[in-house]
């Protein structure tokens, strides 16, 4: 049946992405099941992740706005961003551009409840797909190239606390899930 397959059974195929079974189960109870409307959520969810591109890159480039304007219309309309779309389980991609940038905006804005949200954030990324690891170094390299940042500033506490929040959750979505079966006690994620 629809949940019985590898994708959605165990972590040991590789493939534990439970929000995109999540967010597919949910729309099936309230959809059913009707292929176009899976897509038609996929839709907005690349769209949103091409909308937060433009808003992190206006960000990053503010005396330059055509720049992140082009860098977001290329991810919305490349050819490659078709089967993000079209084929309804890559619901992990989009979902994991959407948090995963929803945790970089978050994350440079420092402020302490933002922190939370950035952690949070990064945790459903990596909860749709494993790939939004990469987020905390790209806060790394943003954080250097924005700021002017050396090597040794990397170390000091603006930089560090926000690493540190984004580490975390990421760390834990790769590792629970390849804990042994009972690890963490009776009912636990391992048992």
């Amino acid at each position: 049946g629809y949940l019985s397959g590898p994708y959605f059974r165990d972590a040991d195929t590789g493939l534990y992405r439970p929000m995109v079974l999540a967010t597919l189960t949910v729309e099936r109870a309230l959809l059913e099941a009707r292929p176009w409307l899976h897509r038609a959520v996929n839709l907005g969810l690349h769209a949103l992740a091409a909308v937060l591109l433009l808003v992190l890159g206006r960000r990053l480039v503010p005396e330059r706005p055509i720049v992140p304007l082009l860098a977001a219309l290329l991810f919305a309309e490349h050819p490659a961003a078709t089967e993000v779309v079209a084929w309804i389980v890559a619901r992990g991609d989009s979902g994991a551009a959407v948090f995963s940038l929803l945790a970089l905006l978050l994350a440079l804005s420092r402020r302490p409840a933002a922190l939370f949200g950035a952690a949070a954030c990064l945790l459903v990324a990596m909860l749709f797909k494993p790939v939004a690891a990469v987020v905390p170094g790209a806060f790394l390299l943003v954080a250097v190239n924005r700021e002017q940042r050396r090597f040794r500033d990397l170390f000091r506490p603006a930089t560090v606390i926000p690493l540190l929040f984004l580490t975390v959750p990421g760390a834990a979505a790769v590792l629970l899930p390849r804990a042994p079966r009972g690890a963490l006690g009776a009912g636990g994620v391992g048992g």
